[in-house]
């Protein structure tokens, strides 16, 4: 059997799977089994048991669902809301503003949550609506949204720079810090993009007139208003950079920052707890279950494969 069969075999199978809407993580676990069956016989299972093991116990994980309640909790604790009206009110006046806030915002609530579905979820419930309603184009702004919600698994924190480098098994600190650069980068870039695209086409954004920022007190006061988010950014990511924790200490007081921020803004109450307990935390047993097997999966497939393709050849 040559390694093009191999491959080729494999592939199918993994796509049809994937067409019979079969989860990812099962369909490469399917596609793992049934490779380990063919090519090493029953005898590869304890390789594949190691491996699974392995993996599975890593502890580098248990940042995934802290950082998912975190992300739930803030926002829950109404820091969307404070957060938008103070950009509203930092942005200023120019045609088009709404898209500058909503990538902007999508920015900052990367680096308050790990969960792009969730920061994207959140846009498209409360900012899109209020950006239709004031006679944005319906495309450019679902685009925004999603745009901005596609910066989350670049900015810090970030559960898809965990799973990178618990597959990649590199420093998952350094994985996140270097996510800082690119993701300003890329937020620069979206910037960039939305004043041009509505410098030449005007039509996507309503006039000046019809889009003001509310009056809300001064500037100042708005860009105050948002240092208890910058202060749980560092109580993350400070931590990190300076070396005093690691990601999954830094996730746990990441949480507890979030729970000091709804305090902060008098949303901590026993609803809330009771609202994470039986809301989030089933969600998140979900979110993190798949994430934590797409891993092993990965994983899996990363060190049969060298042996795989060895016995092919010596076949």
């Amino acid at each position: 059997m040559t390694w093009w069969m191999v491959l080729s075999g494999a592939l199918t199978l993994l796509l049809f799977l994937m067409a019979l809407g079969v989860p990812l993580f099962a369909a490469f676990l399917v596609m793992n089994v049934t490779g380990v069956l063919v090519l090493f016989g029953p005898a590869g299972f304890g390789l594949f048991a190691n491996s699974i093991y392995t993996t599975a116990t890593t502890s580098v994980l248990a940042a995934v669902p802290l950082f998912i309640a975190m992300g739930e909790i803030m926002f829950r604790s109404g820091t969307m809301e404070v957060l938008f009206d103070s950009l509203d009110r930092l942005v200023g006046r120019f045609r088009g503003r709404q898209y500058v806030v909503c990538i902007l915002l999508s920015a900052i609530l990367g680096a308050l949550s790990g969960a792009a579905m969730a920061v994207a979820g959140l846009l498209g419930r409360s900012l899109f609506p209020a950006m239709r309603a004031r006679g944005y184009d319906t495309q450019f702004s679902a685009g925004t949204v999603l745009a901005g919600a596609s910066l989350d698994p670049i900015i810090p924190p970030s559960v898809l720079a965990i799973l990178v480098a618990t597959i990649a098994d590199v420093s998952t600190g350094k994985m996140l810090i270097a996510g800082i650069i690119p993701g300003l980068v890329l937020t620069g870039m979206f910037l960039v993009y939305v004043v041009i695209r509505v410098y030449f086409q005007p039509g996507l954004a309503p006039d000046i007139a019809s889009d003001v920022a509310q009056e809300k007190g001064s500037r100042f006061a708005a860009g105050v208003k948002m240092l208890p988010s910058a202060f749980v950014f560092f109580m993350v990511m400070g931590l990190i950079i300076l070396g005093i924790a690691t990601p999954t200490e830094a996730a746990a007081t990441g949480v507890l920052g979030a729970l000091l921020l709804a305090a902060f803004y008098g949303r901590l109450s026993v609803k809330l707890v009771t609202e994470a307990m039986f809301t989030i935390f089933p969600r998140e047993a979900v979110s993190s279950g798949s994430c934590v097997n797409i891993c092993v999966i990965a994983y899996l497939q990363q060190s049969q494969t060298p042996f795989a393709f060895t016995a092919i050849a010596e076949s």
